[in-house]
């Protein structure tokens, strides 16, 4: 039986190289050998499913790019998936496990992490007692000083995401070390989501003094260095990066918490999804990331695999430019809305795996509702608005990025139904980089955006960063009562209070349509089902740090 397996884990080597363009040596130096614990468990179902391995191969579009969550690629899902891994927050969400197996964060229910506990002192300032004697995997203690530093000096300094969550979202006006191990935080006013901010991955502090040896006098923040590295206190360190090619980290054994179930976990870089799909059909990975919706249908019917699915904060609009004609007139976005065939969408490009979304916002946000939406698909009354507003004729160009094949295909429904009442869309593909750089341009007439999972889950900081005056604010919306809502949610300490100011934006911008939602995609993870427990987080990325046994 031993010489068969390994014959087989031989093959699967093979097979590996075939579609990810590595040598089968390179291959099983990246896994340590590992892939025989994959044909175990995979085969397409052909053996019996294995216990959990310890060690997890993931295959994804691309290796992170980086390890300098305020650089360029900043917003790069498999650079936050695997280097959220090696720092700690001084909390985190609170969990709700559901029946398939997967949790969601719960928004505004928290658990300690760096900090043992926490009390709000007054309106405006929070003290945090931090836990004592955590180190970094370089040696280094964690104190009062490293959250000072990254509050006072780095997220200012480097003047990006994390200058943004401490002056718009978190409101802060000082962090002060109280002693070695306690912190005070004072805020502008009320900061209903501070503690949403202290979640994410721009708020969890550095090894300070590691960091430190690494800043030069055209470095200052040790930004080269931490383009490859980390140094966090979290439960992986990084053992081995090749760009292009492979990334792993293994658990730390002198980690202070609870200690994650894998003990390495790899992540290839394979472009093509159909590759992902084989080399998880054949057991050659543990996990694979962004695969094709029909392909999500096959892996669930692998007896040996499975798809955890959280409804997320995904959602997928339709974005069209206030200043472009005919957009400017609220008739034909209106006429736009009703024109499109919701139902068709969801069924046949995202293969039942989106869900229906009619808000501006999305499900996981707070205060989110669907009272005002009256939109579903009426070709009549799409024709009576275009008429009203003389449109019929029309062309525009319709843009979206090419690195989403599910994207192409809502594009080319969007393009038959508006013909329907006399619009005429150019598809223009784009490359990734391309469109992206564009969007931030505001510079496209009309596309499909799929929004990036905003890292605190409220209405407030989603119009803030989005669709007011943020660098999301990719249509010219200009709206000052929805201003004027968003900065006084952002301030407002009364759950009831900020949750009907919410419901009053939704019921604005529903008329308005700046952005028309069309469905939420959602976020799916395919992997062994030996394993279990995909959490959801408002970064929308995938944590494998709390993958578990499916029998524990």
């Amino acid at each position: 039986m031993t010489e068969k397996v390994l014959a087989s884990a031989n093959t699967e080597a093979v097979a590996m190289a075939a579609l990810t363009g590595i040598s089968r040596r390179s291959f099983l130096q990246i896994t340590g050998g590992g892939v025989a614990l994959s044909v175990l468990g995979g085969m397409n179902g052909a053996m019996a499913a294995s216990p959990a391995p310890k060690s997890l191969v993931v295959a994804a579009p691309s290796t992170p790019l980086t390890g300098d969550l305020e650089g360029p690629e900043l917003g790069d899902v498999q650079s936050q998936s695997t280097i959220m891994c090696c720092y700690d927050g001084l909390l985190e969400f609170r969990f709700k496990q559901y029946p398939d197996g997967h949790s969601e964060a719960i928004a505004g229910e928290f658990e300690p992490r760096l900090a043992e506990k926490w009390e709000q002192v007054d309106a405006t300032t929070w003290r945090f007692t931090l836990v004592k004697g955590v180190k970094s995997e370089y040696g280094n203690e964690f104190t009062a000083a490293d959250v000072e530093y990254l509050w006072n000096v780095y997220n200012p300094g480097r003047n990006n995401v994390g200058g943004f969550f401490a002056t718009k979202i978190a409101k802060l006006t000082s962090v002060k070390a109280v002693d070695k191990y306690t912190v005070e935080f004072t805020t502008d006013g009320p900061a209903p989501m501070f503690l949403q901010v202290m979640t994410t991955a721009w708020s969890r502090p550095f090894d300070t003094t590691e960091l430190k040896k690494h800043q030069t006098s055209d470095d200052a923040f040790g930004a080269k260095w931490l383009n490859r590295h980390a140094a966090g206190y979290g439960p992986y360190k990084i053992t081995a990066w090749n760009p292009g090619t492979s990334f792993t980290m293994e658990r730390r054994s002198d980690y202070y918490g609870n200690a994650p179930y894998l003990d390495k976990v790899t992540w290839l870089e394979v472009p093509d999804p159909s590759n992902r799909l084989s080399l998880l059909m054949n057991g050659s990975v543990g996990a694979s990331r962004s695969l094709q919706y029909d392909d999500l249908k096959t892996v669930s019917a692998s007896p040996n695999l499975q798809v955890q699915s959280a409804a997320g904060n995904f959602g997928l609009y339709l974005l069209l430019d206030y200043n472009v004609k005919p957009f400017d007139d609220v008739r034909v976005r209106q006429a736009i809305a009703y024109a499109i065939p919701y139902e068709q969408i969801i069924s046949k490009v995202f293969a039942g795996y989106a869900q229906p979304l009619k808000s501006i916002e999305v499900p996981a946000y707070e205060g989110y509702t669907d009272k005002y939406w009256h939109y579903d698909t009426n070709l009549d009354t799409a024709k009576k608005l275009i008429a009203e507003a003389g449109a019929g004729g029309s062309t525009v160009e319709l843009s979206y990025t090419a690195s989403k094949p599910a994207h192409e295909a809502v594009a080319i429904a969007l393009q038959t139904a508006l013909a329907e009442i006399g619009i005429t869309l150019k598809l223009h593909k784009m490359p990734p980089a391309a469109f992206t750089a564009a969007a931030i341009q505001a510079v496209l007439p009309a596309f499909l955006h799929d929004t990036y999972a905003w890292v605190v889950p409220t209405t407030a900081y989603d119009l803030l960063l989005s669709k007011v005056e943020g660098s999301n604010n990719h249509v010219h919306y200009n709206s000052q009562p929805i201003k004027d809502l968003a900065a006084k949610m952002a301030g407002e300490p009364d759950l009831a209070k900020r949750l009907a100011m919410s419901e009053e934006a939704q019921k604005i911008m529903m008329e308005d349509l700046p952005w028309i939602p069309i469905c939420n995609e959602g976020q799916q993870e395919a992997f062994v089902k030996s394993l279990t427990n995909f959490v959801w987080v408002p970064h929308g990325v995938f944590l494998t740090e709390y993958l578990k046994p499916s029998n524990s």
